[in-house]
């Protein structure tokens, strides 16, 4: 019998917790308050009239959802770190420190790494102007290489081998051949 007492004054005091929550938002009817909870209208009337003697976890769980109150106020549980709470708050915030100084390391490392990345962009962009003039002389070289090796060889052909005694071939062996071709019966 005691413990039925209890439960019924614990009922009380959450009841008393999700009242007080509901009258501070008077924009919201008991449906709008159970179409947030996905409840019927019928089960929040119940459970915040005087009425109610008892009501399930899950059903309280979605009203403390639905009008944002703790689950853990209405039933009055206490975390266990609260005990040694300045020690944690104090290695959770060196953590936090010690995680930011890494974000920021990292962000500089990313902002260099992209600088490296423009750097050689523009480097790989200069070797490829740098490539295609090479290209261009390369032609332009040869085609005049060959032109001049072409002219050399108009040249022999029609100066220097009709003219034995003159030019850049002239040996005694080609003068004699020569003589002969150009000698008339």
């Amino acid at each position: 019998m005691l413990e039925h007492e209890e439960f019924a004054q614990e009922g009380a005091i959450i009841r008393d917790i999700l009242r007080a929550k509901r009258a501070a938002m008077p924009e919201l009817t008991n449906q709008d308050i159970a179409n947030m909870a996905g409840l019927s209208v019928n089960t929040v009337n119940h459970c915040l009239s005087d009425r109610s003697k008892s009501s399930s976890a899950f059903t309280i769980g979605r009203l403390c959802k639905a009008l944002h109150v703790s689950f853990d106020q209405c039933f009055g549980i206490e975390p266990d770190e609260k005990k040694d709470s300045p020690e944690k708050e104090n290695a959770l915030l060196s953590e936090i420190e010690a995680l930011q100084e890494k974000c920021d390391g990292l962000k500089q490392e990313l902002e260099r790494k992209e600088d490296l990345e423009k750097l050689n962009q523009r480097y790989l962009s200069e070797l490829e102007r740098s490539a295609k003039t090479h290209r261009k002389f390369s032609r332009w070289m040869v085609g005049l290489c060959t032109l001049l090796l072409l002219l050399f060889l108009a040249y022999l052909i029609f100066f220097d081998l009709p003219n034995p005694e003159y030019g850049i071939i002239r040996s005694e062996a080609f003068l004699c051949y020569n003589k002969n071709l150009f000698i008339k019966p």
